[in-house]
Parts: C-alpha cells; sequence; structure tokens
C-alpha cells in the first residue's frame, strides 16, 4: 500500500510538472546541480580519460613490455585481449545498469579497472599480462559504457550538448594522448608505469563518483534507497536476457579475431541475436527484458570508424618512414591532439546554441574525415622527411572525429524514448567501438600484407624476420637498403589511409538512412 501510495504521489508530481515546463526537462529524471554536478563531472571524464587511454598508450610501448616478458611473437594479444572484452561488453553494461542501477554498475566497472590495471603491472610474464589485460578491458567497458549513459542523463536538454561536448574530447584528447604517453613512458621509465599510473587515478576517480551520484540515479529524488539485497535480488536477475547476452558477447568478441571462420561464426552470433531478441520482445510479458529492443531500431547513426586506425597507424608511419622516436612521432600527433577535443566542444555551440539539426553537423563531419583521410593517403613516398601539408591534413582529420563522436551520441537522444535511452547509447557505442576495431584489424593486415609481398624482393629471410620483430633493425641495415625498406613501408600507409577513407566514405552513405525532410534539433530530444 506505502509503495501505490509513492507511486501514486510520483505521478501527480509529474502531472503537476508537466503543465508549465521550463526547460522541456523530463520531470522522471533527477537532473544534476552545484557541486555535485561538478564533481560527478570530473569524476566520470577523469574515469573515461583512463580507460580510454588503455586503448592507445600501448601501442608506442609493445616493444619495450615484449622485450622486458620475452614475448615478442604473443605481443599483439596485449592489445587484442584488452579490445576483445572492451568491445564486447559495452551493450550490456548499458542494458544491465537499467536493472540493476546506474551507480551500482558505475562503481563496478571502475574497481575492475583499476584492480587489474594494477595486476597489470605486477605481471610476470606474458601469459598473466594478456589475462589480466582482457579483465582490464571488462572494467574499461564498463567505464565507457555507464559514461555515455549517465552523461546524457544528468543534465537537462539544454545543457545536454554541451556536457557531450566535454565527454568526447576527454575520449578524443586521451586517445590520441594515449600513443604520446606510451612514448614517453617507454623511453624514460619502466613499462609498468602503463598500467600503474591508473591506480591513483582510479581510485580518485572511484572515490569522487561514489560521493557525487546519487544511489537511485537518473530517478526522482523521493524514491528510496536501495540495499544490496534489493538491487541484486532474484526477480532483478529474472529480468536478464541471458542468451541474448551470450548470443551478443560472442558475436562481438569473434568479430575481433583474425581468422576467417570466426568472422562466420561471428555473423551467425549476430542473426541469433537479432531473432532472439525478436522472440524475447513479442513473448516475454514483461518479466524478460531484451539486450536491445527492437522498436529503437530508428536511429541508424555511426560515425568515426576510422578514428582508431589513424591515430596507431600515423604515429607508426612517423617511426619506420621517417626515422622518429616514440615521443617524437606522439609529438607530430598534436595537430590532431588539439584539433578533435575542439571540435568536439565546437559541435555542443553548433547544436546547442546555433540549433543546427545534429544529422548536418555529422554529415559535414564525416566529410571532413573523408577529405582529410584521402589527403593523407597521397603523401610523398620518396623522402624521409616529413611533409608541412600532412598536418594540416591532421587538422581537417581531427575536426571531422571531433565533431562526429558527440554528435552522433545526440542523434541517438532524439530518435528514442527516455527508457531507451541507455540501452541505445550503449549499442551505439558498441557499434562505433567494435566498428573502429574491425577497420583497424583490416587495415593492420592490408599493410602486413603489402609490406610481406614487397621486402622479400631486397631483403633476405633473415633480416625480413628481423625487421618483422622490431623496426630498429632499419638501423643496421645500409643505407641504400634501408631507403627501400622505408619507401614500402610509405606506399603501405598509403594504402592504409585508401582504405580508411573507404570506410569513412561507408560511415557518408550511411547517414541517408537517418535523413528526413525537416530534420529535428536538439530540443525535441525529450519532451
Amino acid at each position: 500500500m506505502a509503495r501505490e501510495n509513492e507511486c501514486a504521489l510520483e505521478e501527480s508530481e509529474v502531472r503537476e510538472v508537466r503543465v508549465e515546463p521550463k526547460s522541456g526537462a523530463d520531470p522522471a529524471r533527477e537532473y544534476m546541480t552545484g557541486w555535485r554536478l561538478h564533481v560527478l563531472t570530473f569524476g566520470i571524464t577523469l574515469a573515461l580519460f583512463l580507460s580510454t587511454l588503455e586503448t592507445t598508450i600501448v601501442s608506442t610501448s609493445l616493444v619495450s613490455i615484449t622485450n622486458a616478458l620475452n614475448g615478442f611473437g604473443r605481443g599483439t594479444w596485449v592489445v587484442t585481449s584488452y579490445m576483445l572484452t572492451y568491445t564486447g561488453f559495452l551493450m550490456i553494461y548499458a542494458k544491465f545498469s537499467d536493472i540493476f542501477g546506474r551507480k551500482p554498475m558505475m562503481l563496478i566497472a571502475l574497481l575492475v579497472f583499476t584492480v587489474f590495471s594494477t595486476v597489470c603491472g605486477t605481471s610476470q610474464n606474458m601469459l598473466q599480462l594478456i589475462i589480466f589485460r582482457a579483465f582490464q578491458g571488462l572494467g574499461g567497458s564498463g567505464i565507457y559504457a555507464m559514461v555515455t549513459v549517465i552523461g546524457s542523463e544528468m543534465v537537462p536538454p539544454e545543457k545536454f550538448g554541451l556536457y557531450m561536448g566535454i565527454i568526447s574530447s576527454v575520449f578524443a584528447l586521451s586517445s590520441i594522448l594515449g600513443t604520446i604517453l606510451g612514448g614517453a613512458i617507454s623511453g624514460n621509465t619502466t613499462w609498468r608505469w602503463v598500467f600503474l599510473l591508473n591506480a591513483p587515478g582510479g581510485s580518485g576517480a572511484l572515490a569522487l563518483i561514489a560521493l557525487a551520484l546519487p544511489p537511485n540515479f537518473p530517478s526522482p529524488k523521493l524514491s528510496k534507497r536501495r540495499s544490496l539485497g534489493e538491487i541484486f535480488s532474484k526477480s532483478a536477475f529474472r529480468r536478464l536476457d541471458w542468451r541474448g547476452t551470450a548470443l551478443s558477447l560472442a558475436a562481438s568478441i569473434l568479430l575481433v579475431g583474425k581468422v576467417i571462420s570466426t568472422f562466420v561464426i561471428s555473423a551467425l552470433c549476430w542473426v541469433g541475436f537479432v531473432l532472439w531478441e525478436r522472440v524475447v520482445e513479442r513473448h516475454a510479458g514483461g518479466i524478460q527484458e531484451p539486450i536491445f529492443p527492437w522498436r529503437v531500431l530508428k536511429n541508424r547513426a555511426a560515425a568515426g570508424f576510422s578514428f582508431l586506425g589513424a591515430v596507431i597507424g600515423l604515429p607508426q608511419r612517423f617511426q619506420i618512414v621517417n626515422g622518429t622516436s616514440p615521443a617524437g612521432a606522439g609529438i607530430r600527433l598534436f595537430p590532431m591532439v588539439l584539433a578533435a577535443p575542439l571540435a568536439s566542444w565546437f559541435s555542443a555551440i553548433l547544436t546547442s546554441v546555433a540549433k543546427i539539426p545534429p544529422f548536418y553537423v555529422l554529415t559535414f563531419a564525416c566529410s571532413l574525415q573523408v577529405v582529410g583521410l584521402a589527403l593523407m593517403s597521397t603523401l610523398p613516398t620518396d623522402t624521409m622527411k616529413i611533409a608541412n601539408a600532412q598536418y594540416g591534413y591532421e587538422v581537417i582529420m581531427g575536426v571531422g572525429f571531433g565533431l562526429a563522436i558527440p554528435t552522433a551520441i545526440l542523434m541517438v537522444s532524439l530518435f528514442v524514448e527516455a527508457k531507451d535511452q541507455a540501452v541505445v547509447m550503449g549499442a551505439t557505442t558498441q557499434i562505433r567501438v567494435l566498428g573502429g576495431t574491425l577497420c583497424l584489424a583490416i587495415s593492420a593486415t592490408v599493410l602486413s600484407n603489402w609490406v610481406k609481398s614487397q621486402l622479400p624482393e631486397f631483403l633476405n629471410p633473415q633480416q625480413l624476420a628481423a625487421l618483422l620483430r622490431s623496426s630498429q633493425a632499419l638501423e643496421v641495415f645500409d643505407p641504400e637498403i634501408r631507403a627501400r625498406v622505408r619507401f614500402v613501408y610509405a606506399e603501405a600507409y598509403n594504402q592504409q589511409m585508401i582504405l580508411l577513407t573507404g570506410f569513412a566514405a561507408a560511415s557518408l552513405l550511411s547517414l541517408g538512412l537517418s535523413f528526413e525532410k525537416k530534420a529535428r534539433i536538439l530540443d525535441t530530444a525529450r519532451p
């Protein structure tokens, strides 16, 4: 009876507030204000910075790590194991937060990430590091998913674009800074700090979020605090779609694999996932909730697939083709480092202040990506000198990527109801990360196949094996051979950029599925 009275009181409050809406805010939401908003914003952006940093920081530290642990042959698994779990759990975390709550899932993800980051830093062999990196990715995935969900719910519509711009700026900045910090750490101290630096930062973020985030966020303040037994109750677990969760996880993880058979199995799992979700939504009778409801398929915006390939590929080109150090390669990425977060922030002005429909901003952003990547594929291949025009191309790409990421998130809020927003945010994020990971894997394969087909023409098997183990082998080659190797790699990286241009063009064309004669603006995000 008390619960019925409480629900009636909530409904009466909602009806009363909706008579004279002040800002278009949803009265069923508890928006953050004052010190709580500032502390929570700093806490979630710090957590996002650390987890996103881990997707790229290892790239320039990998040689040092594998040399120290005597496992160069399994070095790629240090990156892959993190990405497997990172890409697989994004949508799952978002849906689970609908059932167990935003705060519990956020704290669990951050705790797992912090603990296993520390454990990674104490690894004694490659097998340990690979396993611990998978668990670190499990935590990082939850952080990314929950920051996206919480960030979209903690402020009213008029501030939504601004805060999504802040979050996306942090994502872009940390992705690119990872390559710089990785080179700096590996060149000046032990590789273990690549992971150990997350311990103090993660602990601080955990404390800030635990302090600032309300227990039942984003429900109204009059909702009572739930105990752990109520949060993780049997009735809550009965609501979980376990088969859909397993199919989604298997499909995502196998998609990141590097064997044709895993791609085929992944495709079958995706088909099974779609069919099963349809069954659950039609026949579950409200008890079991689908991981991804069919009714939210109206949002089709997907952009930024080429981002990860460019961020990881360019520093490698600087080192192999232009002969720079790992730290120097990171520094030469500064034009993109500065352009991407500034553009993310500027996207908020375009959509929230200037009231430009996100569809048009996203179309412009994807167009810039195509132009920037296409120009990058025209770099000269016959010289070690870095072309000055390359920095301009980086700015074009950075603006394109920076505008696209927050705007794609805004598109979600325009097409879905508040009750579906968390799961769609998670699904959109997972599609973007999966697409980026798949794009990275394909572009790496293109580069590898190109150099392996060209280098044997003038390198003997021993020289080729040494070069494929480490780019430092270039230093012992004769100057003429060294120049020919760099020429082959320059051609390979240009081929890679052509492929990334194709992915960006595909994203641009896919926007046609979201075209409307009267494009929506941010004011209609949450009626």
